[in-house]
């Protein structure tokens, strides 16, 4: 069912940190590009002068504050630069007067609201969205989550694991959960594909780059013949990238670990992988694994929280226990071998994507949603 929202003269603010590459940038994106086509005014505030990674409407006004990294945690260190960005949103909040603000990520969530909700005198109706783990931020950022979430009109999660988190943790707050939109693929390719494993996902230690490198050694070993794993993806630790170069030449592995950095196109990647592995100590909801799975792809994922929300073990993909590269090797050896099984897993992971997460479905959920805001301002 398609919600036609004719009042023109309503508006929606989004704000978030920066708008490259990433699961909640597209998801903004894909949001504010639909309430565009009907008929609502979206402006955009990205802290960080970076362009976008996805399309944006060009009816869409985008307000680049320039920010610049805060480099610590010590609150003495970032007040002064968090009360330029505070005064900064709070001027185009003012200038825009946006009936619905909706901000994305932990940080940016807190000087969203305390910049709409305590610095200006007719505050919008505010939906503020978590995109990780909030029992893995620093101290300071879960003390500033404690304080302020509260005053926020409506929390929107992805995970049942941050659900009810989130509702031991505010009593009063009201919280929906709301899936990620994957744009489902149209056309499949089954058979004849080139890479043996896949990983998609930014160089960083949660992604748990040096197990995936042991695990696979071990598989190498087991099969006796030259397999192929492929990295997808920007560096955020440049130390940690030196560190699993240097680990794959020691263990003679150069000619079958190929590091692609980041691609605009990470589709041809999907269309031509056997099997996508996943195997991080933590994630919030990761677009990479759902992105897979819409794509018929065989997953081999951990159990961190929330990743049962996703993946039904040894129905539409393998759950196995964290940090375990011997557990990693033998799933992989599992579907390496077996065409059949990995067939069964895909087509299984293909349609519980198509079922709860076609962007269609999900994007008229957020709309419902912020309708509903619109009529109680």
């Amino acid at each position: 069912m398609r919600i036609q929202l004719n009042n023109s003269s309503k508006k929606i603010i989004f704000i978030i940190s920066g708008l490259g590459q990433g699961g909640a940038e597209r998801v903004l994106t894909s949001i504010a590009n639909e309430q565009v086509r009907r008929n609502i005014d979206v402006e955009i505030i990205s802290g960080y002068n970076n362009q976008s990674a996805y399309h944006i409407d060009k009816k869409i006004k985008v307000h680049r504050i320039g920010y610049k990294r805060l480099g610590s945690q010590n609150l003495l260190k970032i007040l002064f630069p968090v009360i330029r960005r505070l005064i900064s949103i709070r001027k185009i909040l003012n200038e825009s007067k946006p009936d619905v603000i909706i901000s994305f990520g932990d940080s940016t969530n807190v000087q969203a609201i305390v910049a709409n909700k305590f610095l200006r005198f007719n505050s919008a109706k505010h939906l503020i969205s978590i995109r990780s783990n909030p029992e893995k931020l620093n101290l300071l950022a879960r003390v500033s989550i404690k304080l302020f979430y509260s005053f926020a009109d409506l929390l929107i999660v992805q995970s049942s694991f941050v659900e009810n988190w989130a509702k031991r943790k505010f009593k009063r707050l009201n919280i929906i959960r709301l899936n990620n939109p994957i744009q489902i693929p149209k056309k499949q390719n089954i058979y004849n594909k080139e890479i043996d494993f896949l990983h998609v996902g930014t160089i960083k230690v949660v992604k748990n780059h040096k197990s995936m490198i042991k695990a696979f050694h071990k598989f190498q070993k087991k099969i006796n013949k030259l397999a192929k794993l492929v990295f997808v993806g920007g560096v955020e630790s440049q130390d940690l990238y030196n560190s699993l170069r240097k680990q794959i030449k020691e263990l003679g592995l150069e000619k079958s670990i190929i590091f692609e950095g980041p691609q605009k196109d990470v589709n041809k990647y999907y269309q031509n992988a056997k099997i996508f592995i996943l195997p991080s100590l933590y994630e919030g909801t990761s677009n990479a694994l759902l992105e897979a799975m819409s794509h018929g792809i065989p997953s081999i994922t951990t159990e961190y929280k929330g990743s049962s929300d996703v993946i039904d073990n040894n129905h539409n993909g393998l759950i196995i226990p964290l940090n375990s590269h011997i557990a990693l090797s033998d799933a992989m050896y599992k579907l390496f071998v077996n065409e059949n099984e990995r067939l069964r897993l895909g087509g299984n992971a293909k349609d519980f994507i198509v079922k709860n997460y076609d962007s269609r479905l999900i994007i008229d959920k957020w709309i419902f949603t912020i309708e509903e805001h619109f009529h109680s301002v």
